[in-house]
């Protein structure tokens, strides 16, 4: 219930903000200019637009699905401030299915949970312990960093082949792969 009347309280403000792009002012018989009118175009437009914004909330909260679960994610770059970096000579990946996160983090497995709004596109990973192998030089540098953002994780942005993580951080960057 409560989705519903957020995304009806936004989509009616968005009306009310935007007023269409053919919006019209009427000057009424005592020369007020306040009042607005909007064309029928634009109107059914808006309406269309707003009817298929709530379809799409309600369907993404009856499903309850995270878009990007149950897929083999790879890590393909870093970024922290602002640098992109690759990983070097490691594999790091992520799993994501049903509430739980698991990997690899380039020497140890880790496993956490996670819980995804995927109206707002926030991501938050909660509990991520995993094996305490000893790693060495860089890939103990790397672990550690794709830790810290996966455990600081608050954003994310995904399409069909690519999931960004991002966190205050820094960014992860994964790419779809083959299990």
């Amino acid at each position: 219930m409560k989705w519903n009347i957020l995304v009806f309280l936004l989509a009616a403000g968005f009306l009310v903000a935007c007023g269409g792009e053919g919006s019209k002012k009427k000057s009424t018989k005592s020369g007020n200019e306040s009042d607005y009118t909007i064309s029928k175009e634009q109107l059914e437009k808006d309406t269309a637009f707003v009817k298929e914004l709530m379809e799409k909330a309600k369907a993404a909260k009856a499903a309850g699905k995270v878009p990007f679960e149950n897929e083999h994610w790879v890590l393909s770059h870093f970024v922290i401030d602002g640098k992109k970096m690759n990983p070097s000579g490691i594999t790091l990946d992520a799993n994501f299915k049903g509430g739980r996160l698991d990997g690899n983090s380039g020497c140890n497995n880790y496993f956490a949970a996670y819980s995804a709004d995927t109206l707002q596109q926030n991501i938050t990973v909660r509990g991520l312990a995993g094996t305490e192998k000893q790693c060495k030089g860089s890939i103990a540098g790397q672990e550690r960093r794709f830790q810290r953002i996966l455990k600081s994780a608050n954003k994310y942005v995904y399409d069909d082949k690519e999931l960004r993580i991002i966190s205050d951080q820094g960014e992860l960057n994964f790419v779809k792969a083959n299990k």
